[in-house]
């Protein structure tokens, strides 16, 4: 979901080619773009709104009202997106990444890994992806990927990394459980450790976790 300034725009895996729209977030209305596959992840960059799904599926609106479909060549799911102020990266199954310039021309690059990804940040010098089997793909540059698996030693981890968003310094991955794992990414690729760090879940209760912190 996301804000443009004049209103709330979502989308659903459950509605084919439907935008939906509210100006309070109370009461929505649906904008139906005809026979067109699901939609699981919409963006916004300045004067650009960005919606993907189902099958390498993208379209692009300057207002959320008429959007123009965009080749990207690929044929996985897109699951996530991520505009760095410079690039738009889209992520999605099989390890499927996707790169542009201006949201309209895509290339697809190498992730470093064949498992699917299921969200994208980027934290201003670090491009993170975390995906199945605790797989977190990471890049310096955008251009050159590696992926590794983490909390592998965690009980309560169910192999999937459902999502990840940087703020305030600190990288949050959340699993499949709904539990978030707080975690700095100055040392990312080199050894982890872990040890007891509070966690909260996403029903706002604090416990006590694993999680990885700086080796500097």
């Amino acid at each position: 979901m996301i804000w443009t300034g004049k209103a709330f725009l979502a989308v659903s895996q459950e509605n084919r080619g439907i935008i939906w729209k509210s100006s309070d977030g109370s009461e929505w209305d649906s904008l139906s773009l005809g026979d067109l596959p699901w939609m699981s992840s919409i963006l916004i960059s300045g004067n650009q709104i960005i919606a993907a799904g189902m099958a390498g599926f993208l379209m692009t609106s300057p207002d959320g009202e008429k959007w123009t479909r965009r080749e990207t060549g690929a044929t996985e799911n897109i699951n996530a997106m991520v505009w760095t102020g410079t690039h738009y990266f889209a992520i999605g199954n099989w390890g499927t990444l996707l790169e542009s310039k201006d949201g309209i021309s895509w290339q697809s690059d190498f992730s470093g890994t064949s498992q699917t990804l299921n969200s994208i940040a980027y934290t201003g010098s670090q491009y993170i992806a975390v995906g199945d089997q605790s797989t977190l793909a990471f890049s310096s540059n955008g251009v050159f990927w590696k992926s590794m698996r983490v909390f592998t030693d965690l009980p309560r981890v169910q192999n999937r990394l459902n999502a990840v968003a940087f703020g305030n310094g600190q990288t949050l991955i959340e699993e499949k459980a709904g539990i978030f794992w707080p975690h700095r990414m100055a040392s990312i690729g080199k050894p982890f450790m872990n040890r007891r760090a509070k966690y909260m879940t996403s029903f706002g209760q604090g416990n006590y976790g694993w999680c990885y912190p700086d080796m500097d």
